[in-house]
């Protein structure tokens, strides 16, 4: 995945304890030159985020910190029950002992691989609603957000409300302990399932953000992130481990040599909205900034060709889903005489509403309106390549230099570099996927973009700082050389990463 900032709100700060002369926290995002913006939150050295850890039936995670002191909140789990069911999330009696089987929130999966209920129960082990009929395919990976109160329950899918219950609590039971997987461990519901990601929120406050890692020694388990702690396997066996997270950095720009190019493995039409931004680095012969066209007609499908030759360009021009007679064919001017194009130009070529717009170093040079039908390509998008009904051709001899290509839905691709081998290549934001090059050039990277980092700042009104002006615990780092404006009363003392 794409490094990205993990943003929270002022009211999802859950305090960490012990800091000295924390009077209040704030949130403050500040644009740091470091590219470290992951989609999970940096985790401490020797830690390596997992794509989710499996349970085969006897291994639990405890967070006995965490207990149901509160009445209102949210449980929300990514998770992949295809392997099996069980109850695999809740609140049951410290040490998950058999000796009382209350359970104050849980839930449980039911069912085959493609269709599974996962009931709720709040405040005991006989008011398990068994026929909370969700119906939901778990032969894919799923967001659960269970919502409840004292008095009703709420369950949302993939972001979608799906089904609301009732029930009537049950005070007595109370001062369990969260746990993940396995929740009742003698009960005949052990859980077999993957579990990607859990947060838990007190009302609408986050206080609990787990994800599946292992440590330097290969042991696995849950890291929490806003309490910084690695809770492992509390019950019996072992876990299983998913592929590590891959992750990637975002570039400004790379450049593409001769005999290179990329397959986006989008497939266009004509109803998309279009966006590229690119630039001719090294002219030498004809050049494609990329291509895909179903028919071998003019117009067909989308390409974005130019023509350069030693006693000087031709054209430059922009086929989009139409005959060369309905205006499929665009021919790129600028002050009435067909464009020439040039070398270390920054090219921005949109297509919105099927009006094309093309700019040269952020100036509008001419501008097209295309008569677009809307069937899609059969062939996939290529860049620095043309693909012409069965013809995939990248051996241009020319070198570009890729910023960005969007369409509307499937692709919104930037350069990137994978982090664990160095790899450069394209990253598609849409879809997850990292693109590896085709052909025998060499990629070279241009400079990392810059992204937002989230940090908690700390003011303090009780006391003065200490000598460095920080609070005593936690990581800090160099202040601004302007601290924030405090609020009135308080004191800028630094600010801690999330």
């Amino acid at each position: 995945m794409l490094k990205t900032a993990d943003f929270k709100t002022c009211a999802q700060i859950q305090p960490k304890r012990g800091w000295c002369f924390v009077r209040k926290l704030f949130l403050c995002v500040f644009f740091c030159l470091f590219p470290i913006f992951s989609f999970a939150t940096t985790l401490p050295s020797g830690y390596t985020q997992l794509e989710y850890i499996q349970s085969g039936g006897k291994q639990w995670i405890e967070d006995t910190t965490l207990k149901n002191t509160f009445n209102t909140g949210a449980v929300e789990i990514t998770v992949d029950l295809s392997t099996g069911g069980g109850r695999f999330v809740g609140w049951t009696p410290t040490g998950n002992t058999t000796s009382d089987r209350y359970t104050v929130f849980g839930a449980l999966a039911k069912g085959s691989a493609s269709s599974k209920d996962v009931p709720m129960c709040y405040s005991n082990y006989q008011q398990w609603n068994d026929n909370f009929n969700n119906n939901i395919d778990y032969a894919k990976v799923n967001v659960l957000k269970y919502e409840f109160t004292s008095g009703a329950q709420k369950l949302y899918v993939n972001g979608d409300f799906n089904k609301e219950s009732t029930f009537t609590a049950n005070p007595t039971a109370t001062n369990y302990t969260f746990k993940l997987f396995t929740i009742h461990k003698d009960d005949g519901y052990d859980a077999y399932v993957r579990i990607h990601d859990c947060k838990v929120y007190e009302g609408n406050t986050l206080v609990r953000h787990y994800i599946p890692v292992k440590n330097s020694n290969d042991e696995l388990g849950m890291y929490e992130l806003l309490t910084d702690r690695f809770l492992t396997n509390a019950g019996t066996g072992t876990f299983t481990a998913g592929p590590v997270v891959e992750t990637y950095t975002e570039l400004e720009y790379i450049d593409i040599p001769a005999n290179t190019g990329f397959n986006t493995n989008v497939y266009l039409n004509g109803n998309m909205d279009i966006e590229y931004e690119v630039m001719i680095v090294q002219r030498v012969s004809v050049g494609m900034f990329g291509g895909a066209r179903s028919e071998k007609s003019y117009g067909a499908g989308f390409n974005f060709p130019y023509n350069y030759n030693n006693s000087g360009a031709t054209n430059m021009l922009v086929d989009f889903f139409g005959s060369q007679n309905s205006n499929g064919r665009w021919t790129i001017q600028r002050n009435g005489s067909t464009y020439v194009p040039e070398a270390n130009k920054k090219y921005k070529l949109s297509i919105i509403n099927k009006v094309g717009t093309f700019s040269v170093d952020g100036t509008v040079i001419d501008t097209h309106t295309y008569v677009a039908d809307g069937i899609p390509n059969t062939v996939p998008y290529v860049i620095h390549a043309s693909y012409n009904v069965d013809t995939f051709y990248y051996e241009y001899e020319d070198t570009i230099r890729f910023y960005h290509f969007s369409a509307s839905g499937a692709a919104d691709i930037v350069p990137a570099q994978r982090d664990s081998d160095g790899e450069l290549g394209l990253y598609n934001k849409t879809t997850g996927e990292f693109l590896e090059k085709i052909g025998s050039g060499t990629l070279v990277a241009g400079p990392a973009v810059a992204q937002p980092a989230t940090v908690e700042i700390i003011w303090d009104g009780l006391s003065e700082p200490d000598a460095s002006g920080m609070c005593t615990y936690g990581e800090t780092f160099t202040a601004p050389s302007i601290a924030p404006t405090a609020p009135s009363g308080l004191k800028f003392l630094g600010w801690i990463p999330r």
